[in-house]
C-alpha cells in the first residue's frame, strides 16, 4: 500500500518524523479540497501528535515571518507567492527519484526514521476517505519507527589543566544564543513551521558568499545583496584574528597573539592608548577564562541572526576540543582591503 521513496543522489531532503507532507497530483480538485480543509485536517492530525504540511501553505508562513533570503541570501529582491510556492514544489518533487506525480492524483509523503521515507499514494478519495488516509499513513509511519537507546561511555580519565577551561567549554559556550537572536532564529518554529524542510527544499539555492573586509573594517558579504554583518569590536577584532589565520588557532596558544589582536582592535577602535588596549584584550586571551567562549558566540550570532545556519556555518569560528579553532571558509573566498 505504501511505497519506500528513493531520494536523487546528493540529496539532503529530510522531514521530521511526525510530519506528513501533502504534493499534488494530476487531480487538482483534490489539492483543491486539502487547501479548502487545510485547517481541520492539520486539526485531526494534531490530536495524534503530528503535523499536515501542504507547501502553499509553508510558502504563506515563509513569506508571513521570516523573508526566503534567511535561507538563500543571495535572492535579490521580494520573491513572489506564486513564484516561491512553485519552487519549492518542483523542488520536492525533483528530491524524489523514482515518482511520476503526474501520473498520479496526489500523495503523502512520511518518514519513519532518518533514512527511510514513504510515499501514501491517493487513489480515490472523498471527505472521509481523505481523513482515514492521514491517520492510518501516520500510524503507519509511526509504527515502523525505529527508537535508539545510547549508553553512556566513560571517557578515559585525563587532568584537566587550567588553561583547558576555555577549549573545554567551547561547544557549548558557543551554543548559547542571546534571546534576541534566539527569538529571530526561532520565529519560523512558532508558526508551525517546519525547519528541516525549509532547509532541505532552499539548499539548491544556497551558495557561499564571498566576504570582504574592508579599508575600515567593516565585513561585507558581497553575494549576499552587499550583507554588512555588524559585531562590537572587540568580537570583531577576534573575528579578523582567526580569519587571517587559515591554520586555526589553540585557545590555550591565544597569547602568542596577543600583539596582533592589539593592533586589529586598535584599528577598529581608533584608540592609541596601547595600555588600555592590552587591558580590554587580556580576558580574551587567557584560556583559563570564558571570556573567547562567550566572543565566539557573538561572532555566530551575527551571521545566524542573519542567514541559514548551514551556510553560517562556513563562516563563523568553529573546531574540536583539543584542536585548533578557525573558520571554515575557503581563503580564496576572503578578501582583506585594510
Amino acid at each position: 500500500m505504501y511505497k519506500e521513496i528513493k531520494l536523487r543522489d546528493g540529496s539532503s531532503f529530510s522531514c521530521e518524523k511526525d510530519e506528513i507532507i501533502f504534493l499534488d497530483g494530476y487531480d487538482k480538485a483534490l489539492t483543491y479540497f486539502i487547501e479548502d480543509n487545510l485547517h481541520r485536517l492539520q486539526s485531526i492530525l494534531v490530536e495524534q501528535g503530528g503535523s499536515l504540511v501542504y507547501l502553499p501553505d509553508l510558502t504563506r508562513k515563509i513569506l508571513c515571518s521570516s523573508s526566503p533570503q534567511y535561507y538563500a541570501p543571495q535572492i535579490k529582491g521580494n520573491i513572489s507567492f506564486d513564484d516561491l510556492t512553485k519552487s519549492m514544489t518542483e523542488q520536492l518533487k525533483q528530491e524524489i527519484a523514482d515518482v511520476d506525480f503526474s501520473a498520479i492524483r496526489g500523495a503523502f509523503i512520511g518518514s519513519t526514521d532518518n533514512c527511510s521515507m514513504f510515499l501514501c499514494v491517493v487513489e480515490e478519495w472523498n471527505n472521509q476517505l481523505i481523513e482515514s488516509t492521514i491517520l492510518d499513513f501516520f500510524e503507519f509511519c509511526g509504527s515502523t519507527r525505529v527508537m535508539y537507546s545510547t549508553i553512556g561511555l566513560i571517557d578515559d580519565y585525563k587532568e584537566k589543566k587550567p588553561e583547558d577551561f576555555a577549549d573545554d567549554n567551547f561547544h557549548h559556550a558557543i551554543k548559547i544564543l542571546s534571546d534576541e537572536i534566539k527569538s529571530k532564529v526561532e520565529e519560523l518554529r512558532s508558526y508551525g513551521v517546519s525547519e528541516y524542510i525549509i532547509q532541505s527544499l532552499f539548499q539548491e539555492k544556497q551558495k557561499i558568499s564571498r566576504l570582504v573586509i574592508t579599508s575600515d573594517y567593516k565585513i561585507i558579504l558581497p553575494d549576499y545583496n552587499e550583507m554588512e554583518i555588524k559585531m562590537e569590536p572587540l568580537p570583531k577584532a577576534i573575528y579578523i584574528l582567526f580569519l587571517r589565520h587559515p591554520g586555526g588557532i589553540r585557545f590555550k596558544d591565544l597569547p602568542d597573539y596577543r600583539d596582533e589582536l592589539a593592533y586589529i582592535y586598535m584599528n577598529l577602535t581608533n584608540r592609541q592608548d596601547l595600555s588600555s588596549i592590552y587591558k580590554s584584550i587580556e580576558n580574551v586571551l587567557d584560556p583559563t577564562k570564558n571570556s573567547i567562549n562567550e566572543k565566539c558566540s557573538r561572532i555566530r550570532e551575527a551571521f545566524i541572526s542573519r542567514f541559514d545556519e548551514r551556510l553560517a556555518s562556513q563562516y563563523y569560528i568553529t573546531g574540536i576540543a583539543g584542536k585548533k579553532k578557525g573558520v571554515l571558509l575557503d581563503r580564496e573566498h576572503v578578501v582583506f582591503k585594510f
